[in-house]
């Protein structure tokens, strides 16, 4: 894979792993 594929499948993991476990300050925003 080039390095543009790698940061970008990087990106979206990172992406799905804030709305499965979103941050304390993320949750406290929404209560």
């Amino acid at each position: 894979m080039t390095k543009r594929e790698v940061a970008h499948g990087w990106v979206i993991s990172f992406v799905a792993a804030s709305r499965f476990y979103p941050r304390p300050s993320t949750v406290a925003d929404q209560e």
